[in-house]
């Protein structure tokens, strides 16, 4: 691989272009391509910039796969606390305590059987 050709990946690397099109465009094989890449380390990051829900301020991401909606822990837990209205509670069910027979809701599939933690010791050491 010539110095030309070097150059010439890492700038068509930065422009965001893949390694079978910088393969084509240069006439060498794919894997050549990719393995200088790798030992020259340029990655082509995908970053997005999204905007925060709740202070309005941008920030970016890796990529589209981890749904980030905020741009830190605090806006993300302020927003929660305004907002626990929107929490789905569709996937809760009502159940009966087995020792006070008082009803509660949890999750379908959490596997509760009692209502408190108090009535769980009562009905197993009493």
């Amino acid at each position: 691989m010539t110095p030309e050709q070097k150059e010439s990946i890492m700038m068509l690397r930065a422009d965001g272009l893949g390694y079978k099109a910088i393969a084509i465009r240069l006439s060498i094989s794919v894997n050549s391509v990719k393995s200088f890449c790798q030992r020259q380390k340029v990655c082509h990051s995908k970053k997005d910039e999204l905007q925060c829900e709740l202070c309005g301020e941008t920030f970016e991401v890796e990529s589209r796969t981890n749904n980030k909606r905020f741009c830190s822990k605090e806006c993300r837990m302020k927003w929660w606390n305004r907002n626990k209205r929107n929490i789905r509670r569709a996937s809760q069910v009502e159940h009966s305590c087995q020792h006070c027979q008082k009803k509660f809701k949890a999750y379908i599939h959490e596997g509760r059987k009692f209502c408190s933690h108090q009535c769980y010791i009562k009905e197993r050491f009493w």
